[in-house]
């Protein structure tokens, strides 16, 4: 399992990054989030995904500097056919400015409530597709 996450990983950040101004440094932190999504009733996950890399992650990576997020979804193993989202910070305390406890669903700091708030639109927008999610995620450095 360790095996195929890694893969993973590798696999969206190498493609992902290499088109962008963003690369995989040693004491970058990578958070792997597998969500658990129920869509509200008319709400494909091609409709979701599309709105949600086009309005919802530049509009995080907007209000919070230092990270960049990256869709993705299970094409082999475990998590075959989820979705999830990768979050790429610039170091571990990055991570720290914005969240408490090591991750996106811990409490906010108050540098994180601050960014969240000026997500809260977006925020709202992305709960039209949105009945109900949870996730699991795990905090992963580059060494």
């Amino acid at each position: 399992m360790k095996t195929i996450i890694v893969g993973l990983i590798m696999t969206v950040l190498l493609t992902g990054l290499s088109s962008t101004n963003s690369s995989l440094k040693k004491g970058s932190m990578v958070s792997v989030h597998v969500v658990a999504l129920k869509l509200n009733l008319g709400v494909n996950i091609d409709e979701f995904r599309d709105f949600y890399t086009k309005n919802a992650i530049p509009e995080f990576e907007k209000n919070f500097p230092g990270v960049r997020e990256f869709f993705i979804k299970g094409i082999r193993g475990e998590d075959l056919g989820a979705v999830g989202v990768i979050y790429l910070f610039e170091s571990e305390s990055v991570r720290d400015k914005y969240f408490r406890d090591g991750g996106i669903d811990g409490i906010y700091t108050e540098l994180g409530k601050a960014c969240d708030e000026k997500n809260k639109t977006m925020n709202e927008k992305v709960a039209k597709f949105v009945a109900s999610s949870s996730r699991k995620f795990t905090d992963w450095i580059i060494q």
